[in-house]
C-alpha cells in the first residue's frame, strides 16, 4: 500500500511532549524517525528485526530497534507488517481533505461553467438587437463601440 502524498503532517510539540520519546536515546530517536517516514512511504513496515535494522543503517543496536518497534503496531492485513496509528490517522485525514477539494473544486467549474453559458447568452442576445446604450466615452450600437470622438467627427 504506497501512498500517493509525499508528506505527513509533522507536530513538533507533540514529538517533543511525547514521554515515550523523551524516554527514547538520541539514536532510537533516529531511527524511530527514519521508520516513521519508510511507514508513510510504503504504507507499513516489516515486522523483522533484522529488516528493520537493515532499513535504518544497519550499525544500530538491536536493542534500539526492539524499543522503536513498541511505537508500530500490527498491519492488520498484513502478519509480516506493522503499521503506525498516529500516520494512518493522518493518512485518512488527508484522504478526506482530497476528496473534500476535489468535490468543491468540480462544484466551483460547473458554476463557472453556468455563469459562462448565462454571459454568452446575453452576450449573444446583445449582439442580434439592434439597441444601443452609451456612457461618456462612447455608445455601443449594434455591439460596436464607437467612442464619442469618433460620432463627433
Amino acid at each position: 500500500m504506497g501512498n500517493s502524498s509525499p508528506a505527513f503532517q509533522f507536530y513538533p510539540g507533540d514529538w517533543l511532549r511525547s514521554l515515550r520519546v523523551t524516554m527514547m536515546t538520541h539514536e532510537e530517536q533516529g531511527i524511530y524517525m527514519r521508520l516513521l517516514c519508510y511507514c508513510w512511504l510504503n504504507g507499513s513496515i516489516p515486522k523483522n528485526t533484522k529488516q528493520l535494522k537493515s532499513l535504518v543503517g544497519g550499525r544500530c543496536k538491536q536493542q534500539s530497534i526492539e524499543k522503536v518497534k513498541e511505537m508500530f503496531t500490527q498491519d492488520p492485513s498484513h502478519t509480516e507488517s506493522l503499521v503506525h496509528d498516529r500516520l494512518e490517522s493522518e493518512r485518512i485525514k488527508q484522504a478526506d481533505f482530497r476528496v473534500k477539494r476535489s468535490k468543491a473544486g468540480k462544484k466551483s467549474a460547473e458554476r463557472f461553467k453556468r455563469m459562462n453559458n448565462t454571459c454568452s447568452t446575453s452576450e449573444q442576445q446583445a449582439d442580434n438587437s439592434s439597441s444601443s446604450s452609451s456612457d461618456r466615452n462612447g455608445v455601443v450600437e449594434n455591439g460596436n463601440y464607437k467612442p464619442v470622438k469618433e460620432l463627433n467627427q
